[in-house]
């Protein structure tokens, strides 16, 4: 079994397009065995944090519940200083759990995957220019996507998608457009033969897996937001992307962009 963490990056909403162009899903994928020394490496380390700030400031924390790591508290004092976990911590600290959650790709041998939906090139009267419509579309061409790597792969496993937890008529609407792709296959005639049917929603401040996923979706929006590919964090995940061996090596078949007349598409 290969369990796949899902996160989003950017927004669904097509209101404010030359602020907020791109919407991203991001999957990062290991196989079962890895998980148990990924959760415990994580934990252990986040543990050791939490005993410091108890001596040092007198806050009890929960390790199970208490301890998300976002890419929003690595970047935004604002939003760190919500959180007790990331406030509390010192620039080293911080640091070095962002380092031992990239390290862990390596360490996982995990692959990345990405849909990245250029809003700006969805013509307006089109059916997608609609924030459900536009989630799902990223959503099938995640599936699409990791569906080639699991067929090429590792065909003899299947894959478990793992995503955050975003509301009840959300979670549903997921559901619903996953149940469909793997009964009739996705509009592009892929079907699902390695994916399991049913995703697993769960909440990202309880889940090491989807806080990875939000810093690899991060960094994966920032590259085209900015449009810079030398981006340091997204150089640093670039390498653990899917590349097909049947494919140009030069080509980074892990990351999708849509619609194909975005310039991004392109390039």
């Amino acid at each position: 079994m290969y369990l796949f963490y899902i996160d989003e990056s950017g927004n669904r909403d097509f209101s404010h397009l030359e602020k907020e162009r791109f919407y991203i899903l991001t999957a990062v994928g290991m196989y079962e065995n890895h998980w148990k020394r990924f959760h415990f490496d994580i934990t252990r380390f986040k543990q050791s944090i939490i005993d410091r700030i108890m001596r040092d400031e007198g806050v009890k924390l929960d390790v199970s519940t208490d301890a998300e790591v976002k890419s929003t508290y690595l970047r935004n004092p604002k939003e760190r200083d919500k959180h007790p976990f990331s406030k509390y911590q010192t620039d080293d600290e911080r640091l070095a759990i962002a380092t031992m959650f990239y390290e862990q790709l390596e360490l996982c041998k995990a692959v990345i995957i990405s849909a990245v939906i250029d809003k700006q090139a969805v013509l307006p009267n089109s059916h997608l220019a609609d924030q459900k419509a536009i989630h799902l579309k990223a959503w099938e061409l995640l599936c699409e996507r990791i569906e080639f790597y699991m067929t090429e792969s590792h065909p003899k496993h299947k894959a478990l998608l793992i995503t955050d937890d975003t509301g009840k008529q959300r979670n549903l609407q997921t559901t619903k457009a996953q149940i469909m792709f793997y009964e009739c296959g996705a509009t592009s005639g892929q079907h699902f033969k390695h994916i399991i049917e049913m995703p697993l929603f769960v909440r990202s401040e309880t889940c090491e897996g989807v806080q990875l996923a939000d810093l690899c979706s991060y960094n994966v929006y920032r590259r085209f937001s900015q449009d810079d590919p030398e981006y340091p964090f997204y150089k640093r995940i670039l390498p653990f992307f899917y590349n097909s061996d049947n494919t140009d090596k030069e080509k980074v078949d892990g990351l999708k962009i849509f619609p194909p007349t975005s310039p991004f598409a392109k390039k």
